[in-house]
């Protein structure tokens, strides 16, 4: 594809993927001009950026306007969930990741139909240490971390138990 940036080991797929959300960063006013992305011409051969010229110490390397940022502000302005944030306020007052989280599975089930639809596209699958076998998690020869791993995986089961009995009744 003519434009497209050198693509290592990536798809057709998430190269189309990335140029569509380039495109959408880019429409809706972010800034990249200092800078090549994706780029997979990287020390470490994986996507990255690179700067196109010398960018001088303490000037912005980029700048992404604020309607292009998912933080709690925008998820409880979202109309479709108000009411869920308002009957289980006490809820998503324990952890401001709930409400984020919440907003981000809403917005992936409205698809392409989502004004975030690029940038949901873009996410990698949700892992983390808990997801490794035993043997892995070895490897990092911290026991407090695979612990604290294996903990958050089971405080997430029991707050997604707690909010969908909360919303059934």
């Amino acid at each position: 594809m003519e434009g497209v940036p050198e693509s290592g080991d990536a798809s057709e797929e998430v190269l189309e993927k990335e140029m569509v959300f380039l495109s959408w960063l880019q429409d809706n006013g972010a800034q990249l001009d200092s800078l090549i992305w994706p780029a997979r011409d990287t020390a470490s051969g994986m996507r990255g950026a690179v700067a196109k010229c010398d960018i001088q110490a303490g000037a912005p390397m980029f700048e992404i306007p604020l309607k292009l940022m998912i933080y709690v502000n925008t998820c409880v302005k979202c109309k479709d969930l108000a009411d869920i944030y308002k009957i289980h306020s006490r809820f998503f007052e324990s952890d401001d990741d709930l409400v984020i989280a919440l907003f981000l599975m809403h917005e992936k089930l409205k698809a392409e139909d989502s004004f975030w639809a690029p940038y949901i596209n873009m996410l990698p699958r949700p892992c983390g240490v808990a997801d490794w076998s035993y043997e892995e998690q070895m490897f990092l020869q911290d026991a407090t971390l695979v612990g604290q791993a294996r903990r958050r995986d089971h405080e997430i089961s029991q707050v997604s138990s707690s909010f969908a009995f909360s919303t059934i009744n």
